[in-house]
């Protein structure tokens, strides 16, 4: 058995074992670090991917089909009856881009939004996986190698704490590479974004500088259905994200360990 099958044969077992939580997770993939340390091919609910093992994302998703189920099914439930536009802020590797797209009717738009470099490729690799098994023939997948935050120009992603948990920082440092910044209503104007059905948020404790603005600027018809964003580093606030967002007219659906997930009142 090559070591590529090994692998896959490892990630197939603790998926449908406990291997796939907490310790027995973190042993899983110590073995697969040593059997198939380079980027594996794998599926996640039935969607293709090329999982690296440095970043946690992928490290997670590879071994678990549950991993954001609650997230990635609450967004499916405002993007499968029509149409509609997801924009994924931090689309980290792709998976929610790719995933929901891979869900979404004919004539959608997904945007992956992401500043790194080499997440976009990965993105874009995955991409391609994609259109290889047929999945989301039809549905329009953008890749934006951006920022977005709370004034247009130049930022720095600080690398220092990894590919996942990279965040926006004012200086340049040693672990810095500057990027783009836009803001997301001048995002939703640049690419005629007239509805929105749903909008994911995961920038490291950045969400209050993409949500505020848009918030204050944005006319009714363009607030999404739909919002998830990330508040486990809400100590990075300058504001209240959740508070706008309720004064904005969004209602609380569900609150997870790391996010919160918010729906547009009729």
């Amino acid at each position: 058995m090559n070591r590529e099958l090994l692998a896959q044969t490892f990630v197939t077992a603790a998926k449908h074992s406990p291997l796939s939580r907490g310790r027995g997770r973190r042993t899983i993939l110590k073995v697969l670090q040593k059997i198939h340390p380079e980027p594996l091919p794998s599926t996640f609910r039935g969607v293709p991917f090329l999982f690296h093992l440095d970043n946690t994302t992928e490290r997670k998703a590879l071994v678990s089909d549950s991993y954001d189920r609650v997230e990635l099914d609450f967004l499916i439930g405002f993007l499968n009856s029509s149409p509609s536009t997801f924009i994924d802020i931090g689309a980290n590797s792709g998976l929610y881009s790719l995933y929901l797209a891979s869900r979404m009717p004919p004539g959608s738009r997904v945007y992956a939004v992401e500043p790194n470099p080499e997440m976009c490729r990965r993105v874009a690799a995955n991409a391609a996986l994609l259109r290889e098994k047929g999945l989301a023939a039809d549905v329009a997948i953008e890749l934006r190698q951006l920022a977005i935050g709370a004034a247009s120009g130049v930022a720095y992603l600080d690398l220092s704490l990894g590919l996942g948990p990279a965040f926006l920082a004012d200086q340049k440092g040693e672990s810095t590479l500057s990027v783009n910044v836009m803001t997301l209503i001048g995002f939703c104007r640049e690419n005629s974004i007239g509805s929105i059905g749903a909008i994911k948020i995961d920038v490291e404790g950045y969400e209050d500088r993409v949500l505020l603005p848009f918030l204050s600027a944005a006319p009714t018809e363009l607030l999404p259905r739909a919002l998830i964003f990330e508040t486990v580093h809400r100590n990075h606030w300058e504001r209240d994200a959740v508070a706008a967002c309720l004064e904005a007219g969004y209602a609380i659906t569900r609150k997870t360990r790391s996010s919160i997930l918010m729906a547009l009142k009729s």
